[in-house]
């Protein structure tokens, strides 16, 4: 049986966001059968980068379904990263409402720096 780490799922697939916005995030799939606990992996302030999606893959190598949402995709999916965070900065930042939505059931955030909003839910 390979292990775990080699049988994972992984892309980019786009959600929607709050108030129905289409944005992007990397979603990785533990590659077992069955129902698996999720993480949702937060990105710290520079942006949606390569250390992040890593974090996530590493949830889902230790059996957790885990997705991180591209959380400055209002900028442009086709931005880079660090301008784009720049770019939600220099507006204030992600407002508590679009980053919380209308959420149900239980969330388990993670991330290297996650915002005292983060750390309520």
């Amino acid at each position: 049986m390979a292990p775990r780490e080699e049988a994972l799922s992984a892309g980019n697939v786009a959600i929607t966001g709050h108030g129905g916005d289409e944005i992007n995030a990397y979603q990785v799939v533990a590659g077992e059968d069955g129902p698996r606990p999720g993480v949702l992996v937060i990105h710290h302030l520079p942006g949606w980068d390569s250390p992040t999606k890593e974090v996530t893959r590493r949830f889902a190598a230790h059996g957790y379904n885990a997705i991180c949402p591209n959380l400055y995709a209002r900028e442009g999916l086709d931005v880079d990263a660090d301008d784009a965070a720049a770019a939600a900065r220099a507006k204030g930042g992600v407002p508590d409402e679009q980053f919380l939505g209308t959420r149900t059931g239980r969330l388990g955030p993670s991330g290297p720096c996650p915002t005292p909003t983060a750390r309520w839910v």
